[in-house]
């Protein structure tokens, strides 16, 4: 992914951006991971402040940097939420300024105290975020159409055809599966809906959830759903093993849970065969992995041996 550089960047919102840190911007430390095409990085200003600023103008990412912007002031004070300090918004292009943390991502493979501790974190998200801090849509309101993609692969017989085996045989169980998500996960939690291992920051003392774009309401262990396959992808454990040992499951309606993780599985694994820019091939990666995962949890649980992820 190339990304935009501080010169690169309008001298209009340059000033803007040095207006909120409140001097001349004298070092910018590019951020190296992530995968959006607009501008990361960490800036300092003569004055010794330094914020995280990240800038978008392409229009097909722009939306989620909108929904973030939405969002991020609302989030409370306080790990496991990064502190908003500013959006800039000129119409092309927009601007979010965050304190810097100072983290790393989770250990590859992970190791038992690093999920821990990002477990613990997560629960303590649910609870401050019980109800919603923000006005947001519904995950099933806003998501629908996303999350809706066993239906596409069953209307055309063509994109099925690259399924891997076996999931063609049940394309009429997953479209029936997926269709019930929306209502069977209605709740008043603000759900990030992208937990996954790079979008989480480990302090020496503290636990960082960042990129809220696509947060909503809905049901917190939702994020579960996204987070454990990531999790098992990066050589963490094993989906099911940590949801059963979690103690939300005990109280989770298991047809609901199947029919978000039907819902994601199908997301991550159109997205990998709709995603065909060059520029987007670690992406890509990252998604075909994560999806093989999602869909091997969902096989277990539906019981069904005869697919392939």
């Amino acid at each position: 992914m190339t990304r935009v550089n501080w010169a690169q960047l309008p001298a209009s919102l340059r000033a803007a951006i040095e207006r909120e840190l409140g001097d001349t911007v004298v070092d910018v430390v590019n951020a190296i991971g992530g995968f959006s095409p607009g501008f990361v990085a960490r800036l300092t200003a003569s004055n010794g402040t330094q914020q995280f600023v990240k800038a978008m103008a392409n229009p097909g990412w722009r939306f989620l940097y909108e929904r973030e912007a939405r969002l991020a002031p609302h989030l409370p004070d306080g790990a496991p939420f990064p502190r908003w300090r500013f959006t800039i918004d000129d119409g092309e292009w927009i601007a979010l300024g965050f304190d810097v943390i100072d983290g790393t991502e989770a250990t590859v493979p992970w190791s038992r105290r690093d999920i821990e501790r990002v477990l613990v974190a997560h629960r303590t998200m649910a609870e401050r975020l019980d109800p919603s801090p923000a006005a947001v849509e519904r995950a099933g309101d806003m998501w629908d159409d996303w999350f809706s993609r066993w239906r596409d692969f069953a209307r055309d017989a063509a994109l099925a055809r690259v399924l891997p085996d076996g999931w063609t045989r049940h394309l009429d169980e997953l479209t029936e599966l997926e269709a019930g998500w929306p209502a069977r996960t209605v709740g008043e939690h603000l759900v990030h809906l992208d937990l996954r291992a790079d979008n989480v920051l480990l302090t020496r003392t503290d636990v960082y959830v960042v990129d809220w774009a696509f947060a909503a309401r809905g049901q917190p262990w939702m994020d579960l759903v996204c987070l454990l396959p990531n999790v098992a992808l990066r050589g963490g454990p094993d989906p099911e093993a940590q949801w059963h040992a979690h103690p939300w499951h005990a109280t989770t309606d298991p047809d609901a849970f199947d029919a978000f993780l039907a819902a994601w599985a199908g997301m991550l694994t159109h997205l990998v065969i709709a995603t065909t820019s060059a520029d987007l091939t670690a992406l890509r990666e990252l998604h075909a992995e994560h999806a093989a995962h999602a869909r091997r949890w969902l096989a277990r649980r539906r019981g069904w041996d005869d697919c392939s992820c």
